[in-house]
């Protein structure tokens, strides 16, 4: 397990994939409201055209946390804490 931890520590790629879902969760909440007020405001429109809409909006979710993952580079892996500052184990 410890290994595992160490991995995820250092590997750029994960920490990259962890905050992009991370962000993802404001971001298709604001996605889901957009979509909300768009389908209020075309609630007399046909149903073709409030289809187009919620097929935009699960487009967005799709690509949001892609260009977030872009979007966001460590400039270098996170580290652990240290154990040094803690006193040796009898």
């Amino acid at each position: 397990m410890n290994a595992l931890i160490q991995w995820y520590w250092n590997n750029p790629f994960a920490q990259r994939a962890t905050w992009a879902l991370i962000h993802f969760l404001w971001q298709g909440c604001a996605i889901a409201g957009m979509l909300l007020v768009a389908l209020y405001l075309l609630r007399r429109a046909t149903p073709q055209i409030r289809w187009a809409a919620s097929c935009v909006a699960l487009g967005l979710m799709v690509i949001a946390p892609l260009v977030t993952a872009c979007y966001i580079a460590p400039e270098r892996p996170l580290r652990p804490p240290s154990c040094e500052l803690m006193p040796p184990r009898r």
